[in-house]
């Protein structure tokens, strides 16, 4: 089992001193301490899950801009790819041709 957090331990302190308070004494100066202590930390825990589910809020924000992003990056190396395949192509073309047209000369030549 896990320790107990430190929220834990205030709620603990605090029932202890509410028991405590109830059982004689200037006991509604006591209970109403304990009550405003009480709704103090029921406060704070509030606050806390608040801001939780605010980071839950912004991580499903960091989770559909990083999907987005790894899309828009398939797509762009599927076009640098394509890009650089027609650079390869424009380049070597006329090389290309002139084989062709060696082969062809030499095909009507020799036959």
């Amino acid at each position: 089992m896990h320790p107990p957090s430190p929220a834990d331990r205030e709620l603990r302190t605090l029932r202890r001193a509410s028991a405590e308070a109830s059982g004689g004494g200037d006991g509604s100066s006591a209970a109403r301490r304990v009550t405003r202590q009480l709704e103090q930390v029921e406060g704070y825990m509030r606050q806390n899950v608040s801001d939780l589910l605010g980071r839950g809020v912004a991580l499903d924000e960091v989770d559909r801009s990083t999907s987005a992003l790894v899309d828009a990056s398939k797509s762009l190396r599927s076009k640098a790819r394509t890009a650089r395949i027609w650079a390869q192509v424009s380049q070597y073309w006329p090389v290309a041709a002139a084989g062709a047209v060696v082969l062809v000369v030499v095909w009507f030549v020799f036959l």
